[in-house]
């Protein structure tokens, strides 16, 4: 079954669905009965906002725990080359970063704790700032153990109250986790985790750093990622490069238990709030869930959509910070986040769950569309009030919006004469999808997909802008009982791209990408898209740039820098893109036991 979708180009203010086959649907409501089913029935509100120009910074690419947010004053913090900025989320209308502190290397991973406590883990290498200076070693004080390594472990502490700031060498080799806790009255434990198989606890008072303790885990595994419960203090979880899991008491210096799995290198740890469940997310694609209270056998063991391949990698984990929404959010390597409900922590298949999609075509689409919203601010005449906010370099000005909308209006608007300005852009492909269709029907539902840019008009009235071209996902069944506005329940989504022909009345803005660019990965489609953009040297520029961006992007999706929680919110962030808020939906988990279509 597919949908074609016919312009009248007597006149650009209608558009007409056509169908094809005896299985056609109205493809609005369809597109609509698909955001209702994933989203107003199960876990997600219907329209996610974007949030423009993060830009998170990976530094090593392994460590992908990389957003984080401070429940309290709803700052975003994030890797940015060599610095920590800060992302004010409660400024809905104008939201601003701001570099929160800078240091003379690049970290490899962070941690924050409430008032704005950073701590940083790296390496000391020779391209470094931090190469040529004196740093103190703390490793040095450690009387236990002789090495005849030169450390070159680097670990910072920053607080911004006091405004102290302090590096330090710390293990010998690149400290791949670090965290930090409150501990007394301006006091802190932070633990780093090294690849010289230690576990570093490092205490924090005032501006001094004093190493309290170190353990070695396993021989000659190096450590990936440690986690304090939230309940008890003398219990911390460590993962690394093994099949093991350990569970220390570090005030005793005592390993409390080694739990041996079937799986390779464990990176993302979380505690859920209780304090009873932690989950481990392992790069082998599994994410193990134990019960404190009974550590034989995990309670359940959630596998990525591509088990076993560098894409498909867990990387981090995390449960909700709230008892309401009990979800679990594990992000795999590139472009995919698992939403586990653990209601169904019983059932026996764990791959009953969602997993929303990042793709490359977003962040196009959301490059495209804050573009738009510049020249609406300048055409309006709020450029120089944002202008006046922005005080200095550091600060970074950034755009968040809608990803869809009621299509529905967008079109009735036009029919009535209405001009629709292009900040009113909606993405044109669904972001959620069950495990099962991305797992063994459509793995690379986004290969080859990107997003097209509407034409703008070149008549003599350029305030018209025509409303944009919707590749509307197509919905495959073999179903023959059907309805006009309501697929099958069995139904899956995939993606189609139906060929498009420029009208040669419209010419194409510099940040727009044509047919040609629909299929990346071709010599011929390439060669053909230089040749047409030749004219337009601005265009040629983008388009060059978006084809380099696309071809590093594996199937379609954008490789993920991290995911955390905000209140009621998922946020997913992504290597040199943008972050991706996303609502719980609180009252459809109250009221919704199950699906079903009404």
């Amino acid at each position: 079954m597919t949908i074609d979708i016919v312009d009248d180009t007597s006149n650009n203010l209608k558009r007409k669905v056509g169908r094809s086959g005896s299985h056609g649907y109205n493809n609005s409501n369809y597109y609509k009965c698909f955001q209702n089913y994933y989203h107003g029935h199960n876990y997600l509100n219907p329209n996610p906002q974007y949030i423009t120009n993060i830009k998170v910074s990976v530094n090593h690419w392994q460590l992908r725990d990389l957003i984080q947010v401070d429940q309290q004053n709803g700052k975003l913090y994030h890797t940015k080359d060599d610095s920590i900025r800060e992302v004010n989320l409660l400024n809905n209308d104008k939201i601003g970063s701001d570099k929160h502190m800078e240091w003379d290397y690049f970290p490899k991973c962070f941690s924050h704790t409430r008032g704005g406590i950073v701590v940083t883990g790296g390496l000391l290498s020779s391209s470094s700032k931090a190469y040529s200076m004196n740093l103190p070693s703390l490793s040095s004080t450690d009387k236990t153990t002789k090495s005849f390594r030169t450390p070159k472990g680097l670990f910072s502490f920053y607080n911004p109250e006091t405004e102290i700031s302090e590096t330090v060498k710390l293990g010998d080799v690149i400290n791949n986790s670090v965290s930090v806790y409150p501990h007394a009255s301006s006091q802190y434990k932070s633990y780093v985790c090294n690849n010289d198989s230690n576990l570093y606890v490092v205490d924090i008072s005032g501006d001094r750093l004093s190493l309290d303790n170190k353990m070695n885990c396993e021989l000659n595994t190096s450590l990936n990622n440690v986690c304090r419960s939230p309940t008890n203090d003398k219990l911390v979880t460590v993962t690394g490069d093994s099949s093991s899991i350990f569970l220390l008491d570090p005030s005793s210096n005592s390993k409390i238990k080694t739990i041996k799995t079937d799986h390779d290198s464990g990176f993302g740890i979380s505690y859920h709030p209780n304090g009873h469940l932690f989950a481990t997310a392992f790069q082998d694609g599994t994410c193990s869930l134990f019960d404190i209270r009974n550590l034989s056998s995990p309670l359940s063991e959630i596998k990525s959509t591509r088990p076993g391949h560098q894409a498909g990698a867990f990387r981090c984990c995390k449960f909700a910070n709230s008892s309401v929404n009990d979800f679990l959010v594990i992000s795999e390597h590139v472009g995919r986040v698992h939403l586990f409900d653990l209601r169904n922590l019983g059932n026996e298949d764990t791959n009953d769950h969602q997993v929303i999609v990042f793709p490359f075509a977003l962040d196009q689409f959301a490059d495209y569309k804050e573009q738009q919203l510049e020249v609406e601010t300048k055409l309006s005449g709020e450029e120089k009030e944002l202008q006046d906010s922005i005080e200095d370099d550091d600060k970074v000005s950034h755009k968040k919006f809608g990803i869809y909308g009621d299509s529905s209006n967008l079109f009735r608007s036009n029919e009535i004469g209405e001009i629709k300005r292009k900040s009113d852009l909606q993405f044109t492909a669904p972001l959620v999808y069950d495990y099962d269709y991305l797992t063994n029907v459509n793995p690379k539902l986004f290969k080859n997909y990107t997003y097209q840019t509407p034409p703008t008009s070149n008549g003599p009235d350029n305030s018209y802008l025509p409303p944009p071209e919707f590749n509307y996902p197509q919905w495959n069944t073999d179903s023959n009982n059907s309805s006009d506005d309501i697929p099958p329940e069995n139904t899956r989504a995939s993606i189609s791209i139906p060929p498009q022909q420029p009208d040669p009345n419209f010419q194409f803005g510099h940040n727009s990408t044509i047919e040609h660019f629909s299929n990346p990965g071709s010599a011929e489609s390439s060669s053909n898209a230089h040749t047409t953009a030749r004219s337009n040297s601005s265009y040629d520029t983008y388009y060059q740039e978006a084809y380099q961006k696309s071809v590093n992007h594996i199937h379609g999706e954008m490789e993920l820098a991290g995911v955390d929680w905000f209140d009621r919110q998922l946020l997913i962030g992504c290597e040199d893109g943008g972050v991706l808020n996303w609502d719980i939906n609180v009252l459809g988990r109250r009221s919704f036991g199950s699906f079903s279509y009404v």
